[in-house]
């Protein structure tokens, strides 16, 4: 075939090229728009669905924000909501809890110990109450160690023969026990997150105070402490730091936990010793020595707690005290009732939300309390359908380790103050928990009068008529706000103890009773349910 012939062929047969030859440039140009057209329909349909999603996520997921100050008890809340609604994690977890009991026993221990190292030294001396008498003890009562509560018995504290003095033997036992500050710091090295600076300057002014308000930096530049608190940055992270370590103790491996439990056993008899004497008692009493509720029931168990065959109880893990400092984000996944039917495990409130109302997840955000930390609410306020807020009233004559000029009760009511008045709240309904009303029993019984504090008080030494006071001054708060309007939002207020698993019930039959409501069923999707 010669080179015409060739040419011939190439161009013969109706203009059809040769598959041996380069495609032209529109065949290109059509393949990369039919790509394209691929690739927009594939971003439409992922964008579709994730439309999809987040309409499902309005219906049925239940979204709760928990706010309150550091130490107003809403961890506790939480705590308890899990522990019904989420019990196979909350089992998992259990034995994670250990080392955090073992350091809350040692840290109250130690705290003992050294108020009775400065009254060997200096035996004459009192501590003055500074800004008023702790939650825990007090000079004016008497202190029964076994159950945690205050005498106020003015005949049998009259009667009561005075205490022992101090003698060698209290200085031998306070050497005994001095290893103890070793494995309290040790343990607090493993849980307690490196790099982490929870205080604050008045650099931070703008949003220390509420969330909301700016403060004047000449407000707050009183004096300031950072918070001795075990803090860790998350529950994933400390518990993720353990769960190793757990584990390689069961091989026999030693690491601090072991070493923390050998020594609590070994010295489980010192501590209770320690506990139960009246000269210490009454020398934690002469000396100011402040142990929350926390401090003294972990003291009550010290025995327990030492055994070698120790397990956490829902108690410990309850009174066990560690601050994080970032967002904690829980899903509890409720139960369909269709496949828990003959279930005496599921908690009939979290059966009736997925049943009745179409909630299948209730998702929950733990913010931090400090005041530096404040400033991270703001993004959680869109598109939440409840706040529990969970104020502490027992706290009338005590003051922020962040602040000493600023109250904790009035901190608490500027809070509120500023989560009431926020447009981005304006459809939200409110929890309101008045926490650790037991406490406030003990610290009005001991003699504390709110009145020195909260000088429009007139109630006296009633905790009823000071429970009240405070639930009315938080009603008028809320009922004040133009926001608060019963078509956009409801306010539901319930007083609760510091550890109380009735939390959990009223939490619920809150939240029961908002979504049975006509602004929370169409925000909801739930209109039907009418």
């Amino acid at each position: 075939m010669g080179p015409d012939d060739l040419a011939q062929y190439v161009w013969s047969d109706k203009g059809n090229r040769p598959p041996f030859l380069p495609p032209s440039e529109d065949a290109r140009e059509n393949q990369m728009r039919a790509e394209a057209a691929t690739r927009s329909h594939e971003i439409d349909r992922a964008l579709a669905r994730e439309a999809r999603d987040k309409r499902r996520d309005k219906e049925h997921i239940l979204k709760m924000l928990l706010l309150g100050q550091s130490g107003s008890g809403k961890t506790t809340v939480l705590k308890n909501i899990r522990m019904m609604g989420d019990n196979e994690k909350w089992e998992a977890e259990r034995g994670l809890w250990r080392p955090v009991v073992y350091y809350n026993l040692l840290h109250s221990v130690n705290a003992v110990v050294q108020a009775l190292g400065s009254a060997i030294v200096h035996p004459a001396e009192t501590v003055s109450a500074g800004r008023g008498a702790p939650a825990s003890f007090s000079p004016t009562s008497s202190w029964d160690s076994t159950t945690g509560r205050h005498s106020t018995d003015s005949r049998a504290s009259s009667e009561r023969p005075p205490p022992p003095a101090l003698t060698m033997q209290h200085g031998k036992l306070r050497l005994e026990l001095a290893p103890l500050r070793q494995v309290e710091a040790d343990l607090e090295a493993l849980l307690t997150t490196q790099a982490v600076d929870d205080s604050w300057d008045p650099g931070d002014a703008v949003l220390v105070a509420t969330p909301f308000v700016d403060v004047p930096v000449e407000n707050i530049c009183g004096p300031r402490e950072k918070p001795k608190e075990l803090t860790a940055r998350s529950h994933e992270e400390w518990m993720g730091t353990v769960a190793p370590l757990l584990r390689a103790a069961q091989t026999g491996a030693s690491n601090v936990v072991t070493v923390a439990a050998n020594v609590l056993w070994h010295q489980h008899k010192d501590i209770t010793q320690l506990w139960q004497d009246r000269a210490v008692q009454d020398t934690i009493r002469r000396r100011r020595v402040i142990l929350d509720s926390s401090g003294v029931y972990f003291l009550n168990h010290a025995g327990r707690i030492a055994q070698r065959n120790y397990v956490p109880t829902d108690d410990d893990i309850l009174h066990a005290r560690l601050h994080t400092i970032s967002v904690q984000e829980y899903n509890i996944d409720l139960p369909d009732p269709q496949a828990t039917q003959n279930s005496d495990s599921v908690q009939p409130h979290f059966a009736k939300l997925r049943g009745k109302f179409g909630v299948e997840q209730w998702r929950i955000f733990d913010v931090g309390g400090s005041r530096t930390q404040r400033a991270h609410w703001l993004p959680f306020f869109d598109d939440v359908k409840f706040v529990l807020f969970v104020a502490p009233i027992h706290c009338f004559d005590e003051h922020l380790a962040e602040d000493h000029r600023v109250n904790r009760l009035a901190d608490s009511i500027q809070l509120w103050t500023a989560l009431v008045k926020s447009a981005l709240l304006k459809r939200t309904d409110f929890i309101l928990f008045l926490n650790k009303v037991d406490l406030l029993r003990q610290k009005l019984a001991a003699g504390s009068d709110p009145a020195r504090h909260v000088p429009q008080y007139t109630g006296g030494l009633d905790p009823d008529k000071f429970t009240s006071y405070v639930k009315r001054s938080f009603s008028q708060i809320y009922k004040q706000s133009p926001l608060s309007r019963p078509e956009n939002r409801t306010l539901y207020i319930r007083t609760t103890a510091a550890v109380d698993p009735q939390h959990t019930q009223a939490t619920l039959v809150s939240i029961e009773d908002a979504i049975q409501s006509r602004n929370v069923e169409k925000s909801l999707g739930l209109s039907s349910l009418q």
